[in-house]
């Protein structure tokens, strides 16, 4: 994430970084700020979509945690860079495409190169039909809230 290859953005915690056990709290060089609000979709997407790869960093690795990262790299075209628990690129990410930094040996540089090298209209097009599989169209908030409302009615 502090790759000189990446422009990072996220809260403003990232003042309180350190390079090194003994360095000073500074955020990285190539921290480029807070996107202002609370990240409303259209907010991310937007940014994102000026970006051939987005680095998709879940705040852990733990079976089926995934969290609206990878989607919203796919809904902005980015060829994204995601490191998925197996339950989850078994599950949720089955026929979506990204770049893995573990088939990279977790090399920054290797991994970035190989995102970038990506032909982002081909993947942009299968993650699209990625999107409208029932494994992921399900999970949208509207068939959710659909679902507990007719549950609510049996009532």
């Amino acid at each position: 994430m502090t790759h000189p290859l990446v422009d990072l953005y996220g809260r403003a915690g990232w003042q309180c970084y350190r390079a090194g056990w003994l360095s000073r709290p500074a955020a990285p060089a190539n921290y480029r700020g807070e996107i202002p609000g609370d990240w409303p979709e259209e907010q991310k997407r937007e940014l994102l979509a000026g970006y051939k790869v987005a680095v998709c960093l879940e705040n852990s690795y733990e079976p089926y945690y995934f969290t609206e990262k990878f989607v919203e790299a796919v809904c902005a075209g980015c060829v994204p860079v995601y490191r998925a628990h197996p339950t989850v690129a078994e599950g949720i990410l089955r026929g979506a495409v990204w770049v893995d930094p573990s088939n990279f040996g977790h090399d920054r540089t290797a991994t970035l190169e190989a995102a970038l090298a990506q032909n982002a209209k081909a993947i942009r097009e299968h993650n699209e039909q990625w999107l409208c599989s029932p494994a992921v169209a399900e999970t949208h908030l509207s068939v959710i809230f659909a679902r507990i409302g007719r549950l609510l009615a049996r009532d």
